[in-house]
């Protein structure tokens, strides 16, 4: 073993023992949320853990290259159903550990530089499709609606599957993804002033039925005469984070609406309902400086702009209602966790000067605590010990 060699072993053995000591935080995950919070008919089967458990890893790693522009997503190679599947995973994950996870929902993702467009875009099985979400705000964009089934053989409690493809016909449709879905819409969403977005985002959703066969088809014209036509919606024993907007936010919008005269009602005024909550909070908030002598006006607002604060809503400038929204930095962040922190990584990664190391990482990791200490202040605290510190953060 060279002197080098020697000198980054010793390295990193020292920062495992020290950050052995410190004690992480115990993060809600999606096996635990899907094993406990879910109705019986979306749980995890008992013999799926491990399946679960083997994409969520495999997905923040995945996840990690496409969002850094390092996935080679036109490599049949790599980006077959396999990859899709484990970043939704780790998507649901990120989710439940801020709190977000649902039975029924969907995702938005900022995506500046299209990056996870791209990804799922060019999967081998992606292909436009009819779908019903984001009405408004997709044809003031132009933009496609695409998806991807999830078709394959799996057997239950194995940790890894076999996609569909051309040369294995036989395939069952396997609910395989979280909750128990089977097939991902996803649209891009370009900024626009006209859609009230000042960035790129992706969104994505996972539903229950794929549109490759019959059956499916009719589930998913089921869906939209029950949710759309009569406005019956999931469940309301099922926890839902759906992009539809709040009815009270809406009705509370359009009596602001009705106060204004014709003069101050523009196009833009009259698609914010449909374009979603960033949109009503900013005409509102327009608004508000042109008709701020109207008495009735001022009355409405103060309870539109009370309902919207009563949500507590997170990133409320991408927001359509009450989907999981991930800014990229809040992404990236929720990857960092999993992986042990990448400021730890960058501190001893090819580097021979152990002083400058060593100051480098100390200083990163006060933040990191802190950082993983904020994200989940509710929940306990535990020690993985040395053999989990040293796999989690150090290599």
């Amino acid at each position: 073993m060279t002197s080098h060699n020697k000198k980054s072993l010793c390295r990193k053995l020292i920062f495992s023992l020290i950050l052995a000591a410190v004690p992480t935080i115990a993060m809600a995950d999606a096996v635990t949320y899907l094993n406990q919070s879910v109705a019986p008919k979306y749980k995890l089967e008992m013999n799926e853990a491990t399946f679960a458990q083997n994409n969520i890893d495999k997905g923040y790693g995945v996840l990690n290259k496409v969002m850094n522009g390092q996935y080679d997503y036109l490599s049949n190679q790599d980006n077959d159903a396999t990859d899709v599947v484990a970043v939704m995973w780790a998507l649901f994950d990120a989710g439940v550990a801020k709190g977000q996870g649902y039975e029924q929902g969907s995702f938005v993702v900022e995506d500046s530089n299209w990056y996870l467009y791209n990804f799922l875009r060019g999967n081998q099985e992606a292909a436009s499709r009819h779908s019903s979400h984001l009405g408004r705000a997709t044809k003031l964009t132009n933009a496609g609606h695409y998806g991807i089934d999830i078709l394959g053989s799996y057997q239950a409690g194995a940790s890894d599957w076999t996609p569909y493809s051309t040369l294995n016909p036989s395939y069952v449709q396997q609910n395989i993804l979280p909750a128990k879905k089977g097939t991902i819409l996803f649209i891009p969403m370009q900024a626009g002033q006209n859609v009230g977005l000042t960035t790129n985002q992706i969104f994505i959703k996972m539903e229950d039925h794929g549109m490759k066969t019959w059956s499916g088809w009719a589930h998913h014209a089921w869906d939209f005469v029950t949710g759309t036509c009569l406005g019956l919606g999931v469940d309301p024993n099922e926890a839902a984070r759906k992009e539809r907007v709040d009815k009270n936010i809406a009705s509370l919008y359009l009596k602001v609406v009705k106060t204004l005269t014709n003069a101050q009602v523009t196009a833009h005024t009259t698609n914010a309902k449909e374009l979603g909550v960033r949109v009503m909070v900013a005409e509102a908030n327009r608004l508000s400086t042109v008709a701020q002598d109207n008495p009735g006006f001022t009355q409405a607002l103060a309870a539109f702009t009370a309902a919207v604060d009563a949500k507590n809503y997170d990133n409320l400038g991408m927001r359509t209602g009450d989907e999981v929204i991930f800014t990229q930095a809040e992404l990236q962040r929720s990857i960092d966790r999993h992986h042990g922190g990448s400021q730890l990584n960058a501190a001893l990664a090819d580097s021979s000067d152990w002083e400058s190391d060593m100051g480098d990482a100390m200083e990163a990791a006060p933040e990191l605590n802190a950082a993983q200490q904020a994200a989940v202040a509710a929940a306990p605290a535990e020690s993985k010990g040395f053999l989990g510190t040293l796999s989690s953060w150090i290599w």
